[in-house]
């Protein structure tokens, strides 16, 4: 599915078409702070099947391209776009799981000990509880041994150890900084 054709089938679909954007197979919502949310197109290895996405993505970790882990997929299997009434089915079941950025904070905030659950708790003002998550996702990181884990590790601790020595702001300065990356990465519009 070329992006025109995705955007043709989503925006009669949305409530309010200003608050959305559109790049690639991807459509979220606008203005947006710290997490990208919204709807996207996966293709599949066959080229007329594809997968429809309720998509989020944590911003203030650094990535270089889409991240479906905080994502879920939508129906049993592949949708056949040529059937335009499924597809367009499965973008309205996408569009009404999208969450507010608060909900997606706060769900993100109460997960495991990971990089995400610990720089949400920073974002939603539990400064205490995330110097606490940093240490605990860093250790654990640690133990996993393998390069991109040892690699998080040092990311985390340098965030953990901004915080405690330049304070909350420097440490969501940070945040906002990978914030930037990320969203210039995937070529996201902010506005």
């Amino acid at each position: 599915m070329t992006p025109s054709q995705w955007r043709r089938l989503v925006t009669p679909l949305l409530a309010d078409p200003t608050g959305w954007a559109f790049t690639a197979r991807r459509c979220y919502r606008v203005p947006f702070d710290w997490v990208a949310a919204g709807v996207l197109w996966e293709g599949s290895a066959t080229r007329d099947h594809g997968y429809v996405w309720t998509w989020s993505m944590p911003l203030f970790v650094p990535a270089e391209h889409v991240v479906l882990s905080q994502s879920a997929r939508i129906g049993q299997g592949r949708f056949d776009r040529a059937d335009s009434e499924s597809v367009t089915a499965g973008i309205r079941t996408a569009l009404s799981q999208v969450r507010s950025e608060a909900e997606y904070l706060q769900v993100w905030s109460e997960g495991d000990e990971s990089e995400l659950r610990a720089y949400s708790l920073l974002l939603v003002g539990r400064v205490a509880e995330a110097g606490t998550a940093m240490r605990a996702a860093r250790d654990r990181l640690r133990e996993d041994g393998q390069g991109w884990a040892l690699d998080h590790a040092r990311r985390i601790e340098g965030v953990r150890r901004v915080l405690l020595t330049e304070g909350n702001g420097a440490a969501l300065g940070l945040l906002s900084a990978w914030r930037a990356y990320t969203a210039s990465a995937l070529r996201l519009d902010r506005t």
